[in-house]
């Protein structure tokens, strides 16, 4: 399309944040100079951003903040998509869904309540995953998070599904079971390093697998599974660690700060 943006920003730059300093370039006594603003991964703006930047916004623009409500919320205060999706239980206004209906052929009843008609008539949400299918065990488990039941969670593990299994960590054994399932998940991406496969090669072999945690410390956190499964790998001379240095050929790395200097915003 030739009116769509060569590039992408962080908010921070985009408003004109500065180290070390509260102020910003943009604010409501000198707006942005744009029409449109798509923002993406919107659920992780906090309340004091959000604010920020839809009083950077002239009058005449118009915002498209996409995003998963129930996932990747904000470090900081304030659940701000969230708290906006909430309004889509209310339904469209009978306007609105008359609108939609004519311009998509497919029926939809409005509701009479004109509670934050204008919040609920931005709002569009999408119901089908594309990434697992809905009676899928990881599908079924993530919509019973989402809905804080708990009882439904444990029947998940319960039941039959192929994609997804539970696996107790409670001795030394099943702990080091897990590390030895974990070594043979990077395999493929272990043996490209050896080989010395491209970079390119590297990183999508390194995506095909993954091993998540919800800690950061501890046996079970990031810290303690990267040094064990490092540790493992030495062992097995899947990579040559040296005692004195923490890095070796083919340790991933995780872009942890914006630093607009090399080229990546």
């Amino acid at each position: 399309m030739p009116c769509s943006p060569s590039e992408a920003s962080t908010l921070h730059r985009l408003l004109g944040a500065q180290p070390g300093s509260q102020r910003l370039r943009y604010h409501a006594g000198n707006p942005l100079h744009l029409d449109v603003l798509v923002v993406d991964e919107a659920s992780m703006i906090d309340l004091t951003m959000m604010s920020r930047l839809i009083d950077a916004l002239p009058s005449h623009a118009r915002v498209i903040f996409l995003g998963d409500r129930d996932q990747l919320a904000s470090v900081e205060a304030g659940a701000v998509l969230g708290d906006i999706c909430t309004y889509a239980s209310l339904g469209y206004t009978e306007a609105r869904a008359k609108e939609l209906s004519r311009l998509t052929g497919c029926p939809l009843n409005g509701e009479p309540s004109a509670q934050a008609g204008a919040l609920r008539d931005s709002l569009c949400l999408l119901q089908k995953s594309y990434r697992f299918g809905s009676e899928s065990g990881i599908g079924q488990l993530a919509a019973a998070v989402n809905n804080g039941d708990r009882h439904t969670t444990r029947g998940v593990f319960d039941g039959t599904f192929t994609d997804i299994e539970k696996k107790s960590l409670q001795t030394g054994e099943e702990y080091q079971a897990m590390l030895n399932d974990s070594l043979l998940g990077y395999q493929h991406f272990l043996r490209g390093v050896q080989q010395k496969s491209t970079p390119e090669e590297a990183i999508a072999a390194f995506g095909e697998y993954q091993l998540l945690c919800a800690l950061r410390e501890g046996p079970f956190g990031v810290a303690g599974l990267n040094e064990r499964l490092e540790q493992l790998m030495a062992q097995k001379r899947k990579i040559n660690r040296s005692p004195y240095s923490r890095w070796y050929e083919g340790r991933p790395v995780m872009i942890s700060r914006n630093d607009s200097a090399p080229g990546p915003v």
